[in-house]
C-alpha cells in the first residue's frame, strides 16, 4: 500500500471495521499503480491478500491459523492480534519528535490513535498486526534462522524459508542501495553499497515504528535495532 492510500483503504486502516475478506475486496478495486515488475514499492496490500488466500486455502480464519500453526508451537502464549483488556497497561506509548520534542503519535490509528487497542476491530491486519513481547518474537526469529524448525518441531519447510529469504526484486531500486526484497523481509544483496557493513544475505524484518530485527543465517544470529 502506498504512503498515501486510496480513501477506501485509508478508511479500513483507520477503523479496522471490515473483515479480511471485505478488506481485500476493497483493495482489489483500486487501480494498478504501475506495471508489475517495472519498479518496486513497499506493499501492505499484497500481505493482506496473502492472508485472505491462506484463509481460503485452509478454511480457517487468519487469526486462528496463526494461533494454531505459529503461536502455539513457538510458545508465543503472550502474543495477540486482538489484545485482551488486561494487557492494555503493558503497551508502551508511541511518540514522535516534533520541533525537537517528543509528542504522542496520534497521526497513526494504531499508534496513539483510536485503534491502538483494537477495541471492536474485525480486521486482523495481516500486514502488521501483532502485539508481542520480545520473548515471544525470539522463538519466531530463531525458527527462521533454523530453516523453519524450532525446538525440534518443524513449523515451516526449509524450502519455504529459503524461498522467502531470496531476493525477488532483481536489480530494481528498493528502499535503499544494496537492499533487495524477499517475501516479507528485506535482504542484503550488495554489502558494498551500504553505508554500514551488513553481511550478504542478512534479512531484516521491520516494525511500524522503524524498529527492526536483523537475522544473519550464515552466523545463526539475530540483532535488534
Amino acid at each position: 500500500m502506498p504512503l498515501n492510500p486510496a480513501p477506501g483503504i485509508a478508511e479500513v486502516h483507520g477503523a479496522l471495521h471490515k473483515t479480511l475478506n471485505e478488506t481485500v475486496l476493497v483493495m482489489s478495486q483500486q487501480p494498478l499503480g504501475f506495471e508489475p515488475g517495472s519498479r518496486w514499492q513497499y506493499s501492505k496490500t499484497g500481505i493482506a491478500t496473502l492472508g485472505r488466500i491462506i484463509e481460503m486455502r485452509s478454511g480457517m480464519a487468519f487469526e486462528k491459523i496463526l494461533e494454531t500453526q505459529i503461536f502455539k508451537p513457538l510458545g508465543m502464549d503472550d502474543t495477540y492480534i486482538y489484545p485482551p483488556k488486561e494487557k492494555f497497561d503493558r503497551m508502551p506509548t508511541a511518540y514522535i519528535l516534533r520541533e525537537g520534542k517528543p509528542v504522542k503519535y496520534t497521526d497513526e490509528p494504531l499508534g496513539e490513535g483510536a485503534m491502538k487497542f483494537r477495541a471492536g476491530a474485525k480486521y486482523p491486519l495481516p500486514e502488521g498486526g501483532l502485539y508481542s513481547p520480545a520473548s515471544g518474537l525470539f522463538g519466531l526469529y530463531q525458527m527462521m534462522l533454523n530453516s523453519g524448525e524450532y525446538d525440534e518441531e518443524r513449523i515451516l519447510s526449509a524450502a519455504s524459508v529459503d524461498l522467502m529469504t531470496q531476493v525477488h526484486t532483481g536489480d530494481l531500486a528498493t528502499s535503499r542501495a544494496g537492499i533487495g526484497w524477499g517475501l516479507g523481509c528485506s535482504v542484503v544483496r550488495d554489502p558494498g553499497a551500504l553505508w554500514a557493513y551488513r553481511p550478504w544475505g542478512l534479512m531484516a524484518m521491520a516494525a511500524a515504528t522503524e524498529r527492526s530485527v536483523s537475522l544473519t543465517p550464515r552466523r545463526a544470529s539475530l540483532k535488534s535495532s
